[in-house]
């Protein structure tokens, strides 16, 4: 593995795009990984610590994009979760998962610590597990942001502001599907029924 996983799905999103304008230095790898095959190693290997993952953490909203939500969710978001007709959804990242141990004074040996620790281990170091590739100048990926873990290596750019790392982004919804489960909704108030950034009421 070259450098760590930075985020492994987006919040707000159905599927997830990006687009590829320019490279960085080294490193910037994009990784995608099934969050099923995640969620079944984790059963076969450590079965102990499914059910605190399926009740999930609380999350720090990103202040930014958080509107007039508070800036933790006031209810835990699952990692894994068997939604309405046995829908199977994922939800996890790494960092905005793990903040609020330090505002709960949570040690480090603590049981929601360990099945933190057994998700990064997974999702890092089991190259077998993903699929990781280069996103060339030009290329494009979209990724079913419900159910496929993704994600990026850390990166060095270059030093000439005209040729840093850039990429595009976009977040779809797909009004065909289900509603996304409140628990696992990381925002709210947000512009429109089940997607979107969250609003804010100031003028």
């Amino acid at each position: 593995m070259e450098g760590s996983l930075l985020c492994t799905r987006d919040p707000t999103a159905d599927v997830v795009g990006l687009m590829s304008i320019r490279k960085g230095k080294t490193g910037g790898l994009s990784r995608v990984m099934s969050s099923a095959t995640v969620h079944n190693v984790l059963l076969a290997e450590k079965p102990e610590l499914m059910d605190t993952l399926y009740q999930g953490y609380p999350y720090m909203r990103t202040t930014p994009d958080r509107g007039d939500t508070e800036l933790y969710t006031p209810y835990r978001i699952p990692v894994f979760k068997f939604a309405d007709k046995g829908e199977f959804i994922a939800h996890y990242i790494p960092g905005f998962s793990e903040f609020y141990q330090q505002r709960d004074e949570i040690s480090d040996d603590h049981f929601e610590v360990t099945a933190q620790t057994a998700m990064k281990d997974v999702l890092w170091y089991r190259p077998e597990l993903y699929l990781e590739t280069m996103l060339q100048p030009g290329d494009m990926q979209f990724v079913n942001n419900r159910f496929l873990m993704h994600a990026r290596t850390d990166y060095e750019d270059w030093e000439e502001a005209a040729k840093y790392r850039l990429l595009l982004r976009i977040w779809m919804q797909l009004p065909g599907l289900s509603v996304v489960p409140k628990d696992m909704q990381h925002f709210t108030n947000r512009d429109r029924a089940d997607g979107g950034i969250a609003k804010s009421s100031a003028k």
